[in-house]
Parts: structure tokens; sequence; C-alpha cells
């Protein structure tokens, strides 16, 4: 090589020189375009996602693109997909002026529940003087908070489930006296204390008003919510843990309104979450990222744990799913003996699935067997669900649309009776 070039330079030495300063030049420029490159960063990107999202559902969030020199940028744009976060995005090609930016609606589905990291970001685009073609990944450590798909908390109006407490088939009924708990106002009838007036709603009303007192009633509330194998079923497209969690929060609610103190315990084989007992307790916000296991549940770990954690009566609400005779004979076995102490209620949903299969007609050996499992399946639950009631213990045995309304009326029933 160094002789070509020393017998080139004999026949052109103004060709070789003119070459070397084109050559110096070349790289001088392609450095400072290095130097202007590497000097900060070119863009500045910002997720701007929901507070909170359902789990099988899409939605949307808008991605910030800032450009941050002084030039007009040209580039292309994308950003990680993956199995537990779907993202589509229309336009990958923008072009962004100095000093601006421009936002990218990236559309997104989430698989699981839970903390979702968003992944990176990627960018491409040519260096100022153009000599790089420019590819950078921008990772961040923002999170999409997936939830359960309850349709009314993922509008942004989680009040929704307040009033629909209120839409429920039975109302709450009232236990009157000489309580401190305000309860509704109603006209002034002879006889009435005048200590009770409502001077305010007098004036505002412009007849005698006063104030009725409910009997103080705050008490202690325990969810017991299974996690175990039998969770994952499917009712009505939805995974019977989801199902019951969406309960939960319409339960939450419900104490809330009363005044009463709510705690949960989370177990399958293990303790999995513990949440004493207390006064408008965020249930979604400590649950969504809770998923079940794939393990037998263990009633006699939840048993000593409740006796460890609670000295004094409390109403305990159990959502499981007990169907087969072995594990239903230590399931009411443990919740006799906690009924001993407390009120207990169990909260199991049908399959209905299930009721179909044992009321299908038998056309072929494969019908057969499972109209005869169905049926089997069916007749044990009776079973079991006879001898919890005959040991005291109540039972909500419904299907899934009637089990917000079910769950909140025995609740309320519970309370009206003085039992908790």
């Amino acid at each position: 090589m160094a002789l070509s070039l020393l017998l080139i330079s004999f026949q052109k030495p103004l060709t070789l020189i003119m070459g070397f300063v084109f050559l110096i030049a070349t790289l001088i420029i392609s450095g400072a375009d290095c130097y202007l490159v590497l000097r900060k960063p070119y863009l500045v990107i910002k997720h701007l996602l929901p507070p909170v999202w359902g789990v099988g559902i899409w939605g949307s969030y808008a991605t910030s693109i800032s450009n941050q020199t002084q030039r007009k940028l040209n580039l292309e744009f994308s950003e990680d997909s993956s199995e537990r976060l779907l993202k589509k995005i229309p336009c990958t090609r923008l072009v962004i002026n100095p000093r601006d930016s421009v936002e990218v609606t990236v559309q997104f589905l989430a698989k699981v529940r839970g903390d979702l990291p968003l992944g990176a970001s990627y960018y491409r685009h040519f260096s100022p003087l153009g000599f790089w073609l420019l590819t950078a990944r921008v990772t961040t450590k923002e999170v999409l908070k997936v939830y359960p798909n309850i349709s009314d908390y993922i509008a942004f109006d989680p009040f929704q489930h307040r009033r629909r407490i209120f839409q429920l088939g039975e109302q709450k009924l009232n236990l009157m006296g000489e309580g401190t708990d305000f309860d509704s106002l109603r006209a002034y009838q002879p006889g009435d204390d005048y200590k009770k007036i409502n001077f305010k709603a007098t004036a505002r009303i412009g007849k005698p008003t006063v104030s009725v007192f409910r009997a103080e009633q705050n008490r202690d509330v325990l969810v017991a919510l299974d996690c175990g194998r039998q969770m994952f079923a499917d009712i009505d497209g939805m995974p019977r843990f989801d199902r019951f969690l969406d309960a939960i929060v319409q339960l939450s609610y419900a104490c809330q309104l009363q005044n009463d103190r709510l705690g949960l315990v989370a177990f399958d084989n293990s303790i999995r979450i513990y949440i004493p007992p207390r006064k408008r307790v965020s249930i979604l916000k400590e649950l969504y990222f809770l998923a079940p296991s794939h393990v037998e549940s263990d009633f006699f770990q939840l048993f000593q744990f409740i006796r460890a954690h609670q000295r004094k009566r409390l109403l305990i609400i159990v959502f499981s799913e007990i169907s087969d005779s072995l594990a239903g004979t230590v399931a009411i076995s443990i919740l006799n003996r906690l009924a001993q102490k407390s009120q207990v209620i169990l909260v199991m949903i049908d399959d209905p699935e299930i009721l179909a299969l044992a009321g299908t007609a038998v056309e072929s050996e494969e019908r057969f067997f499972d109209n005869v499992a169905s049926l089997l399946y069916l007749k044990q639950k009776a079973d079991l669900c006879g001898r919890l009631s005959r040991a005291g213990i109540d039972v909500v045995r419904t299907y899934s649309e009637k089990l917000n309304v079910e769950l909140v009326n025995r609740y309320l029933r519970q309370k009206a009776l003085r039992r908790l």
C-alpha cells in the first residue's frame, strides 16, 4: 500500500496531496459531527399513562417526544411490545421542529394484572452533518398499573360502586336508636326532642326538620381470599379470582358506607397478604397485583393465622371454591371452628358451563362421561353446602352476574340482625 502511494506520488503528487487534504477534512468534519452527537441527548421521551387500567381491555397512552436540538429532525420511532403487554404504534416516521415536541398515541392490551414495565423505546435519525445514522435505545422505569377487569373502576369513577350499592335489591336495614351516627332528615313531629332540630335544614327547607341518628354499630369485617388452584377457573370469560376481587371491591364500599372496619387475608398454602381491619381501606390498590398459584389451599394455616391475629368477634367472609369431598371435609372442619367465635360467610360461584353439561342430552360416549362428571360435581357441592349450613355457616352460592348483589345484601342482613 505504501509502495503504491509512493509510486503515485512520483506520477501525480498534486492528486495525492488533494486526497490527503480531503481525507483529513473528512475526518475533522465527521469528528465534529460525532462530537455534536455525543454532547447532549437529542430527544426526551415521556409517557403519559392512565392511572390504572384493566386486564384484557384495549386502551391507549401518549408518548411525548421532545426535540432538544436547534434543527428539524426526521426520525423513525418504535417501542417494545411483549406477550404480557401488546402494543400498536400507528405511525413510526416523525418530523419534529426545533425545540418542539410531538405525541404518539400507543394502543396497548395488558394480558396480565400487576405492574407491567413499558419496555424500551427506540429512535433512529441522521446526525447533524449527515455523516452518521444514529440509533438509540431509551429505557424507562415507568410501569403501567393493570387492575382486574372492573369497568366501573377503570372508567376513573370509583364512586360508581358506591352508587350501585344503593341500587341493590335489598336496601340497608337501619337500626334506629340514640346513637351518634347521622342517618337522615325528616319533618318535625310533636314529641320530638328540640335538641334534634337541624336548624340549617329547617332554614333551607322552610319547615321544622329534625336529624335522625342510628345506633352505633362499627364492627370488624375480615375477608379471607383463596389464592389456590381453584381460582384459575374461567367463569363467563373472567377468572374466578378476578370475579372475587370485583365482589370484594363492592363489599369494601358497602363497609365504608356502614362505617365498618374491613381487613383482608389472602392465602394459598401460606399467608400471602394480611391487612388488619381498618376504615376506608383501599382494597383494589392493595390487591391488583395479586395472582392465584397452582397449589392446594391450606385452611388450617388460615385458621391458625386468624386465631393468632384476631382476638375479638368479627364477621369472616371466605371467598373460595369447595367441591371435592376430601378438601371440603377439611374446609368444613376449619370453618366450623372459626364459626364458634365469629360469624362466617362462605362465598362460592357456580360455573354455568358445568350446569349446562349436566343438563345436556347424552348423544355420545364422550358426552356421557361429561354429563356424569358434571352431575357428580354438582351433587358433591350441594352436599357440602348442606353440611356447612347445618354447621351454622352462611353460604352464598350464586352465579357471577348475581354475586355482588347477593354478597352485599347478605352482609347488610347480618349487620341489621346484629350478628356482627
